[in-house]
């Protein structure tokens, strides 16, 4: 009777994803449901007896090894074990729990779940806690190498004038040339009659030489001081630029963003000014050239900064990759009113309606895969090699804390891409 009853259990939950087994006194299968037959029929094929199934690791609290015969002892009845079973291609793990059908404890049933999935899951999270840990690492490093960068912008800076103040001096030698000109041109009444004539040619050779050695030396000089200094001491105010804003990502991505500083910004002229220090030319395409913005000046420099050096490395690489010719850079400014917000109630500024700056950076570069669409703005994401994922990571929170938002655009590869940034109006 209680093989019966037992065959009645196993058939009426046969389509449970736990692999039940009946099991005799000896050992051998009874019988069993389907999902225990798929996952073991190559180990029980021949004998039918359980303990063919070769668990090589039986494990309970993750430390007590035991075997089939302990596990089929009476002192473990009900009581749950995790299992492993290597094959050749991975290791299965599972949870085991067994009762008696007799009182005897002659006849078993034997409860198998399969739960690989979650001690894969488990690897995985831990491979990830190692890697986070890891990348946390890094940006301790980072932030230190930073610091220790920061810390010498200043002394760079007064080298920088101290050469400037070096160099200033030589623009008065014009001055000098002047004088020894008249000198020279004085010399002419001193000299006797017959070797004027000589003279004159000599004072022309003179006149020839002072005049290319102010424009050679002097106007270069004075070309590096007014141009090529300037753009060397704009460059180093860049990088200190640069680095306060990475330090401020790193902060940020520890204790969230808290802006320091608003400012009014002109948009127009912030495009402009990225343009010229990227070296490249933006097609900007802004009917109201007076378009501002309220933020924080930092973040919002080094976050459009960090949009168009991204859109012109895709572009290099869809060059490389001859899908286009030259790079094409294309920024849009626009105010519009948000119908989103038409129910909403603006106290501050007495309005039911909220007004938008829409800036819009499109390239012509690489595009990207829908898949990474959602990713791109999360912590981390990046498909650079040497990336870390966090320039976009920061600068879409810092635009959402500015109550904002941002997208990207794209039909996929070699299509080009564009990122859409919301942020507030001023209003005049």
């Amino acid at each position: 009777m209680v093989k019966d009853e037992s065959i009645d259990i196993i058939e009426n939950i046969s389509s449970s994803r736990v692999a039940l087994v009946n099991i005799d006194a000896n050992n051998n299968i009874v019988d069993s449901n389907q999902y225990f037959n798929n996952i073991f029929d190559d180990f029980i094929s021949h004998d039918k007896n359980i303990l063919s199934i070769p668990f090589n690791t039986i494990y309970k609290n993750e430390s007590l090894s035991t075997t089939w015969l302990d596990i089929l002892n009476t002192k473990l009845e009900n009581e749950i074990l995790k299992v492993s079973l290597e094959s050749k291609n991975d290791t299965k793990y599972f949870i085991l729990l067994w009762t008696s059908l007799s009182l005897e404890k002659t006849k078993k049933i034997i409860s198998i779940v399969n739960i690989t999935h979650i001690v894969d899951l488990h690897v995985k999270l831990k491979e990830a806690t190692y890697e986070l840990a890891y990348k946390q690492g890094v940006f301790d490093v980072t932030s230190e190498y930073l610091h220790n960068i920061g810390n010498s912008i200043p002394v760079i800076q007064q080298n920088l004038q101290k050469v400037k103040l070096a160099l200033t001096p030589i623009k008065e030698y014009a001055n000098y040339l002047e004088m020894v000109k008249d000198k020279i041109g004085n010399l002419e009444s001193l000299i006797k009659d017959e070797h004027k004539d000589k003279f004159k040619k000599e004072k022309k050779n003179i006149e020839m030489a002072l005049m290319i050695f102010e424009s050679s030396i002097i106007d270069n000089i004075d070309n590096i001081l007014n141009s090529q200094f300037k753009k060397l001491n704009d460059s180093v105010e860049d990088i200190a630029t640069t680095i306060s804003y990475q330090q401020a990502i790193y902060n940020n991505s520890k204790s969230g963003y808290k802006s320091s500083k608003l400012e009014n910004i002109n948009v127009y002229d912030l495009m402009i000014n990225l343009s010229q220090t990227l070296g490249l030319d933006i097609n900007i395409n802004c009917e109201n050239k007076d378009i501002s913005i309220l933020a924080d000046k930092v973040h919002i420099t080094n976050g459009f900064m960090n949009i168009i050096k991204n859109g012109i490395e895709s572009c290099d690489e869809a060059i490389r990759k001859r899908y286009i010719q030259s790079k094409d850079i294309v920024c849009s400014i626009e105010k519009f009113i948000d119908d989103d917000t038409f129910f909403e109630i603006d106290i501050d500024n007495d309005t039911t309606q909220k007004e938008f700056v829409l800036i819009t950076i499109t390239d012509n570069g690489m595009g990207v895969l829908s898949e990474h669409k959602e990713m791109i703005f999360k912590r981390g994401f990046t498909t650079k090699v040497d990336g870390h994922g966090l320039g976009l990571h920061s600068f879409a929170n810092f635009i959402h804390e500015s109550s904002g938002d941002i997208s990207i655009k794209s039909d996929g590869i070699s299509t080009g891409a564009s990122v859409i940034v919301k942020i507030k109006d001023i209003k005049d």
